[in-house]
Order: structure tokens, then C-alpha cells, then sequence
């Protein structure tokens, strides 16, 4: 019998260095999104401005208003992607090419820089959870310096039906502080093909 030889997808010394990494990166290792950011992309993070804070908080406010004229009945991630994009149309944001990190950035004509937002929803009962509710990866969306915000709506659940609460939440991402988290991972059509 023959042995075939299995082709390499990286070096001994690449595979050295990802397991290298491994140890050195806990979830203890904390650093400031700006700086992650500045050094993946070579673009900066800059502050969000006293105008752009009111300006969104002016954006949400209303959209809340006019979004609960509706109670719909969904899944939270489904709703999240529903809210998501119900707050992207009513405030006429622009979608950057590609998928992950951030989901909109404003129109320049309404500030110069075109900040990025990211959106997200939680369930008001899960404030206080400590599981994984944002996640950057690298990518290309990222392409001026600019201010990066997150604006998060609070929604509840009453008999299966989803409704934002009122509360929401506007973070200038400046002096976020993140986690890395080094994963080894496979998806199931990559296990099973």
C-alpha cells in the first residue's frame, strides 16, 4: 500500500507561531478597541462628538416611537436583525461593503468623518450577563479614522411577543475595552465535507 502524503497548509514554524500565540492570549488579556483597531486597519478611533451623541439620541428616541406601532413575534436573534435593519432604513445609514464589524456608517453629508455605528439588542433581563455580545473581526469595512459607536435598544418579551422597552444605550467605542479570545474552531460543512 501506498502512503500518500497529506499536503501542508503551513510550515512547522507558522504552526510554531499560532500555538505560540495561543499561550500568550488569555481572556484575561484586555486592550482598547482603538488600538486593536489603529494597528489591524492603520486607522484611528477617534472620540464621538457631543452632536453626534444627540444626534442619535434624537434618532432613537423616534425610531422607538415609531417602531413599536408594531409587536412582532421572533426569535431574539431574528428580532435583533429586524430591529437592525428597521433602524438603518428609518435612519437612511449606509451599509459598508462586506459582513461583520460595523453594520452602518452615516452619510458624509451629515458628518464629514462618517462615523461608523454598530447596532445591537438585548433582552432587559440580560444586562448583567457576561456572554459574548460583541465580536470584531478583521475586514475591510474599515477604511478612514472616524468615531465608532454602538448603539444598543433594550427589548422585552410578553406572552412571546418582542417590544422595545424604551431604554436604550448610545457607547462612544473610544474607551472600550476588549478581550481576545484565540479560537480553534471547524464549522460542520468544513467537519463533515
Amino acid at each position: 500500500m501506498a502512503v500518500t502524503k497529506s499536503k501542508s497548509l503551513y510550515s512547522p514554524e507558522e504552526l510554531d507561531i499560532l500555538l505560540k500565540a495561543k499561550q500568550i492570549i488569555s481572556s484575561k488579556k484586555e486592550s482598547y478597541l482603538r488600538d486593536i483597531i489603529e494597528v489591524d486597519t492603520g486607522y484611528k478611533i477617534i472620540p464621538m462628538s457631543n452632536e453626534l451623541k444627540e444626534y442619535l439620541d434624537d434618532k432613537c428616541k423616534t425610531f422607538i416611537k415609531n417602531f413599536n406601532q408594531n409587536i412582532i413575534n421572533n426569535t431574539h436573534s431574528r428580532f435583533g436583525w429586524l430591529v437592525e435593519n428597521k433602524f438603518k432604513d428609518f435612519s437612511e445609514f449606509k451599509s459598508p461593503k462586506g459582513k461583520g464589524y460595523p453594520d452602518y456608517e452615516l452619510p458624509s453629508d451629515l458628518f464629514k468623518d462618517a462615523p461608523f455605528i454598530e447596532n445591537k439588542t438585548f433582552n432587559k433581563t440580560s444586562i448583567d450577563s457576561s456572554l459574548r455580545t460583541f465580536y470584531y473581526n478583521s475586514n475591510s469595512k474599515i477604511n478612514r479614522t472616524t468615531s465608532h459607536v454602538l448603539v444598543g435598544f433594550e427589548f422585552e418579551e410578553n406572552n412571546n411577543k418582542k417590544s422595545l422597552t424604551g431604554n436604550y444605550h448610545i457607547v462612544d467605542l473610544y474607551d472600550k475595552k476588549m478581550r481576545f479570545r484565540l479560537e480553534i474552531t471547524c464549522s460542520n460543512n468544513e467537519l463533515y465535507e
